[in-house]
């Protein structure tokens, strides 16, 4: 369990929380007094969080009725929802609470920036080193720190986070391609959770990132298929070529079948009766059993046999060899195959070498032969016996006659709970002179005589009751006798154990545990491995149907919307040139004051300052020509990088009727799909990857390096190189972004009751009205940002000159009854004078309290 706490991704967390600390610093100093960046955008999107905990909790049902923006619907749909973030809103009420929340959450953000990346970058096959410096500079690239005021779009964790569990799931990574061994449906369902998440938190990111998966979707499908086409082909093709061996390896009419017709010694033969000692009257031969086997008899008088294989994996009787066949005895003899099979001197069976000398006509399928033993393989040739009918093949003992040694060529049957080890149980083997049936190998030694095999019938019958006793092994089951190295023979028997039909001892006890045991099921290799099993295949459809109608639910408020402004011109006016990729946010401590006069010239400077760091392009660049990513991915990330790029210009891009128009420039409003530089995330994401590539290649090197170094001293400075790259993202990402307080809670925001309107009204001041409503949550006609602008226009407008007839008929029409007046915060507006005027003509009543005037309308 303590190990746990260690775990890479542990620590990992734990890192990245620091650095979150870090790198956000004085965020969390004064957590529930400050807020990042500005007032504005900060105040508002704490509200949203606090008012969707709120609502989740006494009336589900009005979420996107909100309290603010009074007395229009869907209010909560002028802007990203966050609704991903509603139990954290669940927790305390008032100002103060939901300033510490947007804090504690804009500092986890960062954090899952860097996990998520750092994730998706060591699923993809980068080691530590590579996958830190990839996250860091996805987490804190420069252009980011434009966007420090903006919790959606901070908020982008989920995306690599839901990449990397659903590679993981489906078993992929970019170093190594798909490992069906590695599949797991946990993580493929844990990667669409995140997913679905990720898209609650709005769709400014969440509309990309669905085209990003539809697309991984779509190729997977694709490649699904061809693979599955590609497994189909190749089965009926190694189907066909069975067919084609099985015909051509098929028995020749007319010749007898070794397994109908037993081979050996004519009964009365002396041979016959050393085998019948030692073997008993059933024991077969060597080639029994084998379907194809030939017996033929050479001019001298002795039996041979020749074993022609089965079927397509039908392998020799002695070696295992696929194809290999013994040799005919006659000069002229020929397989089925019509390949001439070379014929050992002077009658022996040619046997002992591994090689194949023929091939079938067809030449799909090798059929080897087995050739004549030269003198220089002395030890290579071997006698062989084939189990009896109804017996298993064990281990195979390999014994060298000349040493007396014995070569485990696999381990022996372990004898089963309460039985002997006997001979029988363990397996024959069969000397050099004695068992009948055995091919017997060819010359050994120059000196040796070539007919030296064709007299192993006399040497048996010689030594028949010698061998029968020796056959038997020792009591230990090995299988190995010393009959072999007494007679001082070269040849090596190769003798299969096999099972004992009749060995004595008790019968095996069935243990009563085995009625619990879970049955092992019996595994079929299938005809092809598919790339996507059938669990993940229902797993990816029921998380993209899920993810698809999650976003048609959360869509239907942000549709009823009403359209403010043209989306032609909103885009065009905020897609960025071209060289903003090379200019940096003010808020970046590095290149903040070095950029300022190229900035100065762009339209809209916030959202037009797409630096993701210059440390990160030059990693990146390293990486098309330096890296741990093959040469195709490499080429595939640099196409997605130029397409990303493309898309981040909007319509700088060729009017961006081809590019980002057709995917984006259709959306309502509402959706906020109306800054294309946003989309430098998928930029930054890229490069990120190109450089870890680059960065675990240059730490592979030094490694290297590091290992040759004599003496050793220099290694730890090499590799104290390797972090090099890391720290220069995480200085580039330094930041100089401003916490300013906000303004305390007036107390009349605590008891006055709605439905009310808040004065002063401004875009700015309104969303910080919004948070200070947090406590009762009253119904108000102030409300800033977001979507709402054009009502919110008409209505300061129209209150302009509070308290007048005007005014008053406005605000009763729309069903307002109370107006504060912030006494504090009206010096420099049209209403610093308002709580002087009469109001007794007007039909309204005014009350004075700490820090406002409340008026009160009939």
């Amino acid at each position: 369990m303590l190990r746990g706490f260690i775990h890479e991704y542990a620590l990992l967390i734990y890192a990245a929380c620091l650095l979150a600390v870090a790198m956000t610093w004085p965020a969390l100093r004064y957590p529930m007094h400050t807020l990042p960046q500005d007032l504005g955008d900060p105040s508002r999107q704490a509200w949203q969080v606090s008012w969707i905990g709120h609502i989740l909790i006494t009336d589900p049902v009005r979420l996107w009725q909100a309290n603010a923006y009074f007395p229009a619907t869907d209010g909560l749909a002028f802007g990203d929802s966050l609704v991903g973030y509603a139990l954290a809103g669940m927790i305390g009420t008032g100002p103060a609470a939901a300033i510490l929340r947007y804090n504690v959450l804009f500092v986890l953000a960062h954090a899952l920036l860097v996990i998520g990346a750092y994730a998706l970058v060591r699923q993809l096959g980068a080691r530590r080193t590579g996958a830190a410096v990839a996250a860091v500079a996805f987490a804190y690239a420069p252009w980011r720190l434009a966007q420090e005021g903006h919790l959606d779009i901070i908020s982008a964790g989920g995306i690599p986070l839901a990449l990397a569990m659903l590679a993981r799931g489906h078993g992929y990574s970019l170093r190594h391609g798909f490992r069906p061994e590695r599949r797991s449906g946990l993580w493929a369902i844990g990667g669409w959770i995140v997913a679905i998440w990720q898209l609650t938190l709005g769709f400014s990111l969440g509309v990309p990132f669905a085209y990003v998966l539809a697309l991984l979707l779509i190729t997977l499908m694709i490649a699904s298929a061809f693979h599955a086409v590609r497994g189909f082909l190749r089965y009926r093709r190694e189907k066909k070529d069975r067919r084609e061996v099985a015909a051509l390896t098929a028995p020749v009419p007319g010749e007898k079948d070794a397994t109908a017709t037993p081979t050996g010694p004519a009964p009365g033969t002396p041979a016959a009766e050393g085998t019948a000692a030692t073997e008993g009257a059933a024991a077969p031969t060597a080639a029994a059993g084998i379907k194809g086997a030939l017996t033929t008899t050479s001019p001298g008088g002795q039996t041979e046999t020749a074993i022609r294989p089965a079927g397509p994996d039908a392998s020799s009787a002695a070696l295992g060899t696929k194809g290999q066949l013994s040799a005919p005895a006659t000069p002229d003899a020929k397989d089925t195959t019509g390949v001439a099979l070379p014929r050992a001197k002077d009658g022996a069976a040619a046997s002992g070498g591994n090689d194949a000398t023929s091939a079938s006509a067809s030449g799909d399928k090798e059929v080897g032969v087995m050739p004549t033993a030269t003198p220089a393989r002395k030890d290579e040739t071997a006698a062989f016996a084939a189990p009896p009918p109804g017996r298993t093949h064990g281990a195979a003992a390999v014994t060298t006659a000349s040493s007396g040694k014995e070569d485990q060529t696999a381990a022996p049957r372990p004898a089963a709970s309460g039985e002997k080890e006997d001979a029988t149980a363990s397996g024959r083997t069969t000397s050099d002179k004695g068992a009948s049936g055995a091919i017997p190998a060819g010359p050994s030694a120059p000196g040796e005589k070539a007919g030296a095999m064709a007299s192993a019938a006399t040497d048996a019958a010689k030594s028949g009751a010698t061998a029968g006793k020796e056959a038997a092994g020792p009591a230990g089951g090995k299988g190995a006798t010393p009959a072999a190295a007494k007679a001082g023979k070269t040849d090596t028997a190769i003798q299969p154990a096999v099972d004992s039909e009749g060995a004595a001892g008790p019968p095996r006890k069935q243990s009563w545990l085995r009625f619990f045991r879970r049955p092992v099921p019996v595994r079929r290799k299938p005809r092809w491995n598919p790339l996507v099993g059938v669990l993940l295949t229902n797993i990816n459809i029921l998380g993209a149907t899920i993810f698809a109608a999650t976003a048609i639910l959360i869509a239907v408020p942000y549709i009823r919307v009403d359209d403010s402004g043209s989306r032609l011109e909103e885009i065009d006016f905020f897609s960025p040139p071209v060289h903003s990729l090379l200019i940096g946010p003010a808020e970046s401590r590095i290149w903040g004051a070095a950029h300022e006069t190229p900035r100065s010239a762009l339209g809209w400077a916030a959202e037009m300052s797409l630096l993701p760091g210059f440390v990160l392009y030059a990693l990146a660049l390293a990486g098309l020509f330096l890296s741990i990513w093959r040469f195709r991915h490499r080429l595939v990330l640099l196409t997605g990088l130029a397409v990303a790029i493309i898309l981040t210009l909007g319509t700088t891009f060729f009017d961006g009727r081809w590019t980002y128009l057709p995917l984006f420039g259709h959306f309502p409003a509402s959706f906020d799909l109306r800054i294309p530089g946003r989309l430098m995330l998928w930029v930054t994401l890229l490069l990120a990857i190109l450089a870890a590539g680059a960065v675990d290649d240059f730490v592979r090197r030094a490694e290297h390096m590091a290992a040759l170094r004599i003496p050793p001293w220099p290694g730890p400075w090499l590799r104290l190189t390797t972090l090099i790259p890391l720290f220069l993202v995480v200085l580039e990402g330094w930041n100089t972004t401003a916490h300013p307080i906000v303004p305390p809670q007036p107390d009349a925001m605590r008891t006055v009751a709605g439905p009310m309107l808040v004065l002063p009204t401004a875009e700015l001041t309104d969303q910080t009205v919004q948070l200070w409503s947090t406590t009762k949550f009253q119904d108000m006609a102030n409300g800033g940002g977001g979507f709402g602008a054009p009502g919110q226009s008409e209505l300061r407008a129209k209150v302009a000159g509070f308290p007048d007839a005007t005014s008053i008929d406005y605000l009763d029409s729309i069903g307002v009854r109370r107006v504060v007046l912030l006494t504090d915060h009206i010096a420099g507006t049209s209403w610093e004078d308002a709580g002087d005027l009469p109001v007794d003509n007007l039909d309204i009543r005014r009350e004075d309290v700490p820090g406002a005037v409340v008026f009160y309308l009939n």
